[in-house]
């Protein structure tokens, strides 16, 4: 899975967060809803990507690639897709409810994505792959905005075509935000024609936008539901040798090397400082090397000839 999203998750940023500015500008310059309030709009997503994410690292200590990714990639694309049904005369709420579905799945993409880029790492390199997962996040961003933004001004440019007498002019304007300055521009008996014009030009272009990036996301879905197949162990496969019996050899071995106190001091230690029998016996305290201390001392060291 790492080496089919070696980015941390930037395909998925791309698509959903390069709709999301359009959304933003649609609900401001042709809804006339405050930045607030947009805002407002807006949060639905934000709060379920928050939750869905808190909650599935608490369920999912080791999350599944296939599982978390496929069911991420597919409830964003249908969140998304659902944005792209806007006509003239849409408002706020026919956005909210796709908004909240993506939200929920890009929860389980932000926790899948971080797993695997710091679990798939030694310890000492946790750093280094955090810091590559942050730039390809943002650098995801930065794509997604670029090439929906070219996309939403040619989209609006052909829903302009023969209404208005500059219509990429007119949609570059419109795509950045601009339709008050148009409204204002235009005389005064023409306004509520083009006010419907301008209206139905971005909802045609966010519609692109929206259907665009859900088709990217579902067959990002597809592809990793099918290539994550290779993942699962063969049943050919020889099963692999348990290694408890090794290591419970080891450790005879090793408690083998080491002096058990058996009551009994020793015959002619190396040296009388040296020799602590209470050292090895396992259970002793502090109270116990008083004891040790005096009862496994030598009456007499002779110096070895």
């Amino acid at each position: 899975m790492t080496q089919l999203c070696p980015d941390g998750g930037s395909g998925p940023r791309l698509a959903v967060y390069g709709v999301l500015p359009y959304t933003s500008l649609w609900l401001q310059s042709l809804r006339n809803l405050s930045p607030i309030g947009a805002g407002l709009v807006v949060l639905p997503h934000a709060a379920a990507a928050c939750l869905v994410a808190l909650v599935s690292g608490r369920l999912m200590l080791k999350p599944s690639p296939r599982v978390g990714a496929t069911a991420g990639l597919a409830l964003a694309g249908i969140g998304v897709g659902t944005e792209g049904f806007l006509t003239a005369d849409s408002h706020w709420p026919a956005i909210v409810v796709g908004l909240a579905v993506s939200g929920l799945g890009m929860g389980l993409i932000f926790q899948v994505a971080a797993a695997l880029a710091l679990g798939t790492v030694q310890p000492a390199r946790a750093g280094m792959a955090s810091g590559a997962y942050s730039t390809f996040e943002q650098l995801g961003y930065a794509i997604g905005v670029d090439v929906f933004g070219t996309l939403a001004v040619a989209s609006m440019g052909n829903a302009l075509s023969g209404q208005v007498a500059d219509p990429h002019e007119v949609a570059q304007t419109l795509s950045g935000g601009g339709a008050g300055s148009l409204l204002g521009q235009a005389p005064g008996p023409e306004r509520a024609t083009l006010d419907h014009t301008l209206h139905a030009a971005f909802a045609a272009g966010h519609n692109t936008l929206a259907l665009t990036a859900a088709v990217v996301l579902l067959l990002s879905a597809v592809a990793v539901l099918l290539l994550t197949r290779r993942l699962r162990p063969r049943r050919d496969t020889p099963p692999v040798m348990p290694v408890m019996p090794v290591i419970a050899d080891m450790e005879t071995v090793r408690n083998r090397k080491r002096p058990v106190c058996n009551g009994t001091a020793p015959t002619q230690p190396r040296n009388h400082r040296t020799a602590r029998p209470w050292k090895h016996c396992p259970g002793h305290g502090q109270q116990e090397r008083h004891r040790h201390r005096h009862r496994h001392r030598p009456a007499q060291f002779t110096k070895p000839s």
